[in-house]
């Protein structure tokens, strides 16, 4: 819920799709709450807080398996808001044969969901710090790549700077 709160609060007003959108936070709360129960579920999302136990930044992240012979990669079919459902239509779009472009070495990827740092706190370092937590443990865990939906200009220049491309 808090972090809801702050990705509602903070990440709907920076993040360049939402704003050429307008998206309300009530258009947008039931797509973000979706997000971040994936991230969660995954086990792989981190949530950074300040000296009083607020959120200022986080990683939501998951896996994504490469489909076995003759099955279909399962993308859940969600509907949110109208302007909302644009979002995820041009994500679905282009993750569409996303397979076909990947080596076929690469069986499971590291996704990232979103990275988003309160803008009290930018230029600190703080979302160099969220991707690269615990990165080592995710290569354990069987992924041989990383995405990263990143739409933000400044999350793009973040990946960039990693190595993530």
């Amino acid at each position: 819920e808090i972090a809801c709160f702050f990705q509602v609060d903070d990440f709907l007003v920076r993040e360049s799709l939402n704003g050429a959108l307008h998206l309300t936070r009530e258009e947008c709360r039931s797509q973000y709450e979706f997000l971040i129960k994936k991230g969660v579920e995954s086990g792989t999302s981190v949530v950074l807080k300040n000296e009083h136990g607020s959120i200022i930044g986080f990683r939501l992240s998951s896996f994504i398996d490469r489909p076995k012979d003759g099955d279909k990669n399962e993308v859940e079919d969600v509907k949110f808001t109208p302007r909302a459902d644009l979002i995820e239509d041009l994500l679905k779009k282009l993750n569409e044969g996303q397979w076909d472009r990947i080596p076929v070495e690469v069986n499971r990827i590291f996704l990232i969901i979103v990275l988003s740092v309160h803008s009290e706190y930018t230029r600190r370092g703080l979302a160099k710090i969220l991707l690269e937590f615990e990165m080592n443990k995710m290569a354990e865990q069987g992924a041989t790549a990383i995405i990263a939906e990143a739409a933000a200009l400044k999350s793009q220049m973040v990946h960039f700077e990693i190595g993530i491309s």
